[in-house]
């Protein structure tokens, strides 16, 4: 009785055995696979991150510039090497300008030109496109450029050397305000300039709930290149 039961343990013991290593032989295969796959996806999301993160900067420093510019005489809009920047919702005082400051005529364009040209020589300014409806048959690509944290096309008008639209709810407009009541750059002894001085189009839509949340969002983005830079 003691040798068959003996019997009996050893065969389970082999059995046992013998489940264990095919269960063994069985699972390791699967986990191998597993882990193979579970790596390949983590470099693939990897790749693609990078990829996104290359091509998203790829596409935001497409869409802006920022580099040395200059203000042309002859088309009145800052220049690149090889771009022309014509400025979002603001005219610039041209060179020939004359304005009349208690009864004296002053070249208030040269003034204006000068005054613009010595900020461009010492400061880079980041630009990025506005693009929007001029008219009904055409689309006008504009810029708003930037000197650190604050709008160029803001500081021109606030210091009276550039003229914002007439039309309701453009931009700028209080600032040529503040340049007015402080009788800055061209609005010299109480000078009134001529609506033709002005943007000869309409800056921005009539109902324009959008137009701060474009401005925060251009901004944002000059921020995030200056911060890649």
């Amino acid at each position: 009785m003691v040798g068959v039961r003996s019997d009996r343990i050893g065969a389970k013991l082999v059995l046992r055995d013998t489940f264990h290593h095919t269960q063994l032989n069985l699972n390791v295969p699967l986990f191998r696979s597993f882990s193979r796959r579970l790596i390949l996806t983590i470099l693939l999301l990897l790749s693609l991150t990078v990829i996104t993160e290359y091509f998203g900067r790829k596409s935001d420093a497409s869409e802006a510039f920022g580099g040395t510019l200059a203000l042309y005489r002859k088309t009145n809009h800052l220049h690149s090497v090889d771009q022309e920047f014509r400025l979002f919702g603001i005219e610039i005082i041209r060179y020939s300008a004359k304005c009349i400051a208690n009864g004296i005529t002053w070249n208030c364009g040269h003034k204006a030109h000068e005054a613009i040209s010595f900020i461009l020589q010492n400061i880079q300014p980041y630009c990025l496109p506005v693009t929007q409806t001029v008219s009904s048959l055409e689309l006008s690509e504009l810029y708003e450029c930037f000197i650190q944290d604050r709008s160029l096309n803001a500081e021109l008008v606030k210091n009276g050397w550039a003229l914002s639209s007439t039309a309701v709810n453009s931009p700028y407009q209080l600032e040529e305000l503040h340049a007015q009541r402080n009788k800055d750059g061209i609005f010299r002894g109480g000078f009134a300039p001529p609506n033709e001085w002005r943007p000869q189009y309409t800056p921005m839509p009539t109902n324009c709930g959008i137009c701060g949340e474009r401005h925060n969002s251009k901004l944002r983005t000059y921020q995030k290149l200056k911060k890649n830079r």
